[in-house]
């Protein structure tokens, strides 16, 4: 009988495979759907090609006479030299001085992605003298008020522009989120790309989305078109393959602490977004990640016990981070630095597998490599090297955040 688990993780794989492979390639800015997938992947921890962004022009003085180029821009605003973001903004007052909601829908309003562009442009903007950002509120309360918004992705977009740019008026405007179980693949594609990218969690969770994507997994192929979808795709795959031991009552403690490390970031990145702009919980050396690591591990596990002392080894005794008895497992955490990147980090665990091994009552090695500055270049070779170094015993090394 095949496990129930395979038969969501053989697609997923597939998925990844399709996604990892378009966001290898280059892109010709400026590019809507690039834009989007920047903006996904830095809000959510995920690696692209850096010629990306050295692909977006910094000196040159756009094309902003077309919407979709303003809104590519509005996406990676906060990239640009300020030279490019005036004309940015002069840009807006030449859509402002556009007829809203023209018969033949050929105006940015109608189109989702250019709303979300948009929306993250004036949403960084350090000043707005012009009154922008109220002139594009009012523009989608409008068009809320008056059923413009034609579609269920259309409206989305509307929804979550507005409560990005001004949250009290989308608060004010209310309506309800269009249900989005009908939405076909392609539609809930796009929806999620949206959402991604700006952040909706007032608007549409990501709880929500990513069980209707499992649900139209099960019925439509999956097909990745562009690079916004392919890091929308990406990310979602990404948290339903963490999740699957949660929701195997079965799930081994092994399963579950691997699930935890690859996780990390997204813990770490909560830390710093506090509600009502409360000073930020930062992460600054490793001593931090390992306090916050056994936070969660309490969590999971009962006997969580700190910096037991392990039998000597070429001499010397030492203490690991984190020891598990109960599943006879240790974590060892390690947080890279300029000194410490990935050929020590690697030399260091290799070492640690070599000393845990001679502790009797473990069976398994579990190596966290916290490395928020992306100094580890190949994190896939750092944790085949870890991993081949246990002989005696099962050795795992999870790099995070891990790159697409």
């Amino acid at each position: 009988m095949v496990p129930v688990t395979h038969v969501i993780e053989s697609p997923l794989a597939e998925i990844q495979a399709a996604a990892r492979r378009k966001i290898g390639q280059a892109i010709d800015w400026p590019d809507l759907a690039a834009a989007l997938a920047i903006r996904i992947c830095e809000r959510h921890g995920m690696e692209y090609p850096e010629s990306w962004l050295t692909d977006i022009p910094q000196s040159e003085r756009p094309d902003f006479r077309r919407a979709p180029v303003i809104a590519a821009y509005g996406l990676v605003l906060e990239k640009v030299s300020p030279g490019v973001r005036e004309a940015w903004m002069a840009a807006i007052e030449t859509l402002r001085g556009r007829a809203a909601f023209p018969g033949d829908r050929g105006s940015f309003e109608y189109s989702p992605r250019e709303l979300v562009g948009v929306a993250c442009g004036l949403a960084s903007l350090d000043a707005d003298p012009h009154g922008h950002v109220e002139w594009f509120a009012n523009l989608l309360i409008r068009g809320l008020a008056s059923n413009r918004f034609h579609n269920p992705q259309l409206r989305l977009a509307a929804m979550m522009a507005l409560n990005h740019v001004d949250p009290a008026k989308g608060r004010s405007a209310g309506g309800i989120a269009p249900d989005i179980k009908t939405l076909s693949m392609r539609e809930l594609s796009l929806v999620a790309r949206l959402s991604f990218a700006i952040g909706a969690e007032d608007i549409l969770s990501t709880n929500v989305l990513e069980a209707a994507f499992e649900t139209r997994l099960a019925e439509d192929r999956v097909s990745v078109t562009d690079v916004s979808e392919a890091a929308a795709f990406m990310y979602l795959c990404r948290r339903i393959l963490d999740k699957l031991p949660f929701r195997n009552a079965s799930a081994s403690s092994l399963d579950t602490v691997l699930v935890l490390c690859r996780r990390f970031h997204l813990f770490a990145m909560q830390l710093g977004r506090r509600h009502g702009g409360r000073d930020a919980v930062s992460i600054r050396d490793e001593y931090d990640v390992q306090d916050l690591f056994h936070a969660i591990l309490l969590l999971h596990f009962d006997d969580v016990r700190a910096e037991e002392v392990t039998p000597s080894y070429a001499g010397n005794s030492s203490r690991v981070d984190f020891y598990l008895p109960d599943a006879r497992l240790v974590v060892e955490v390690k947080m890279t630095r300029q000194s410490l990147q990935q050929r020590q980090v690697a030399d260091e665990l290799i070492e640690d597998a070599a000393r845990y091994a001679a502790m009797e009552r473990v069976d398994t090695l579990v190596c966290l490599v916290y490395d928020p500055s992306s100094l580890c270049r190949n994190p896939t070779a750092l944790e085949r090297d870890v991993a081949e170094s246990g002989r005696k015993f099962a050795v795992h090394a999870v790099v995070c955040p891990r790159g697409v």
